[in-house]
């Protein structure tokens, strides 16, 4: 086991990650690689403050005192007052979509299609690789379950 975080390694360019796919790469639906910014909110304060963080790919300046944001996730636009932040960050956003549909003969007519949708978050400049995960490669690094911002199931 290696003695560094996923980010050092991508830094030092050290490493390949791989995102998994529990069947085959052929019910992969898109893979999408976005440059955005994480704009990181404090909440509260004290001992029991918190983070929240917003993935944007479109921000300006609004009224000189807060930042109006595009959320990349949720695709709604949100006012953060600049007093709030705690940092700002460029990161890389990987969507990726998979067609989990179950059923074995699919047919629009017989089922209805499962795709599921999950956002990741990396460094700049990871490569980044999609793999079965029954026979991944050798000397890549499975991404890590906090690189994982949000996962969600639609029916079409």
């Amino acid at each position: 086991m290696s003695k560094f975080t996923l980010e050092e390694m991508i830094e030092k360019d050290r490493t390949k990650v791989a995102i998994v796919q529990e069947c085959s790469p052929s019910t992969l639906v898109s893979l999408d690689r976005v440059r955005c910014t994480a704009f990181v909110v404090n909440i509260g304060g004290g001992m029991g403050g918190s983070t929240y963080s917003v993935y944007t790919d479109e921000h300006y300046e609004d009224a000189g005192d807060h930042f109006r944001v595009n959320n990349y996730i949720t695709g709604e636009i949100e006012s953060i007052y600049k007093t709030h932040l705690a940092y700002i960050k460029d990161l890389l956003i990987v969507k990726h979509v998979q067609d989990v549909t179950a059923h074995a003969n699919y047919s629009k007519w017989c089922c209805n299609q499962k795709l599921t949708v999950t956002f990741y978050k990396f460094p700049l400049g990871t490569k980044l690789q999609v793999v079965n995960g029954i026979n991944a490669p050798a000397g890549l690094t499975k991404v890590q379950e906090f690189n994982k911002i949000a996962y969600n199931i639609y029916t079409v």
